[in-house]
């Protein structure tokens, strides 16, 4: 029995967020300096998506490169460099924190399009925005409330900011993608943020003086699992989804990972989460899923009118 259009799209989009949440536990694991896993995750995943570009259209991964422009570009470059926020936030800040900001990405989407594109933001869309600042506040600040010093600490509360900023980059990239109306293949701007997230690690691991390069042997095979299939499988599957579903149901399911991902650090290295995470994390993701619910709700109206 073939899938409906959204059975297929939801499909595609929980097998791709499913693929993704142990990334945070990967990095966990692979324990290395950022810098040098920036280069390792970057470039596994740029040789990897484009490749299978290459083996799906027939269309080398230059010319792709060169075909999707400066738009394009501009977008992949906002996703490497969200990419390296998310690495070095992972390296200061909980698990918890970082998941949590950066799921409220979706929100800065919405306020970035009505600046660039125009497009109206519903009244639910802005007090969803108020709410969820408010949690990320409690998340970042909730330490004095709850008398939870982890949660206080600066290299805590830089991880939270880098996150932030993390979140404001992927907003971009979607954005920058959904002005250009579709004429630009997501693939080929995901290989860009590869290599994007690749020369930015190597540059920065050189101008260090870091060295091997090349990983510790006993986590050569985390790196491979990482670079070669969680990272490019999941992007691929979660990009293909927005064909068939809208975009708002994608990132209402992405939430999961906000969810699943700390439960797995959790379960493989015992850090638990602050309780201020606990807070402000149950407040940021209440308020995206009711924000999704409502978006959806509106959507259905609109297509019955």
């Amino acid at each position: 029995m073939a899938l409906s259009t959204q059975a297929r799209g939801t499909a595609l989009a929980t097998a791709g967020i499913l693929t993704l949440t142990p990334d945070t536990l990967l990095v966990r694991l692979i324990a290395a300096d950022p810098w040098l896993l920036l280069f390792w995750r970057g470039g596994l995943m740029a040789l990897t998506i484009l490749i299978a570009w290459w083996a799906v259209t027939r269309e080398p991964p230059w010319r792709a490169l060169t075909r999707i422009g400066r738009t394009g570009w501009a977008s992949g470059m906002a996703l490497g460099l969200g990419s390296v926020c998310f690495i070095l936030s992972l390296n200061y800040t909980a698990v918890a924190n970082t998941l949590v900001i950066i799921s409220s990405g979706s929100l800065f989407g919405a306020l970035l399009s009505r600046a660039f594109l125009g497009e109206p933001v519903p009244l639910r869309t802005w007090a969803a925005i108020g709410a969820a600042l408010a949690g990320i506040a409690l998340l970042v600040f909730g330490g004095r409330i709850f008398g939870d010093d982890a949660a206080g600490q600066t290299g805590s509360r830089l991880g939270d900011l880098i996150a932030l900023v993390a979140a404001l980059l992927m907003a971009i990239h979607l954005v920058i993608l959904r002005a250009s109306g579709g004429r630009i293949p997501s693939t080929p701007v995901v290989g860009v943020g590869g290599l994007t997230c690749c020369i930015t690690g190597l540059a920065v691991a050189l101008a260090l003086g870091l060295r091997p390069l090349l990983p510790d042997a006993d986590v050569v095979p985390l790196v491979l699992v990482y670079g070669l299939v969680v990272l490019p499988v999941s992007f691929a599957l979660i990009s293909s989804a927005p064909r068939y579903i809208p975009a708002a149901e994608v990132s209402l399911i992405m939430l999961a990972e906000a969810v699943i991902g700390p439960f797995w650090v959790w379960l493989a290295v015992d850090e638990v989460p602050p309780t201020a995470t606990f807070a402000g994390g149950a407040v940021v993701l209440t308020t995206l899923v009711l924000h999704g619910i409502a978006g959806f709700r509106a959507e259905r109206r609109r297509r019955l009118a």
